[in-house]
C-alpha cells in the first residue's frame, strides 16, 4: 500500500514527479520516493520510477515497490 511511513528519524513517502517534459508540460508518468528527517532539516530524493500507480511498503532497511509485475527494492542504508 501507499502512504506515509515513519522509521527511525525519517518520514518516507512517494510523490508525483513534477519535472517538465521536453514540450514544457508537467510529467505525468514518474513517481518519486523521498525521505524527510523528523526535524524537517533534510529532504532526500531516494528513487524515481516510471509508474505513478505503484504500491510500496517501507521496512527498516528498504522500500519495497510493486512496479507492475516487478518487485523493486530501494536500499535505505546508502
Amino acid at each position: 500500500k501507499s502512504g506515509i511511513y515513519v522509521r527511525g528519524n525519517w518520514i518516507y513517502f512517494a510523490s508525483p514527479n513534477t519535472d517538465k517534459t521536453k514540450s514544457g508540460e508537467v510529467n505525468k508518468k514518474y513517481l518519486d520516493f523521498f525521505r524527510v528527517s523528523l526535524d524537517g532539516k533534510k529532504t532526500e530524493l531516494l528513487y524515481t520510477i516510471a509508474n505513478r500507480s505503484a504500491d510500496f511498503f517501507v521496512t527498516d532497511n528498504s522500500i519495497l515497490v510493486l512496479d507492475g509485475g516487478a518487485l523493486k527494492k530501494i536500499d535505505l542504508n546508502k
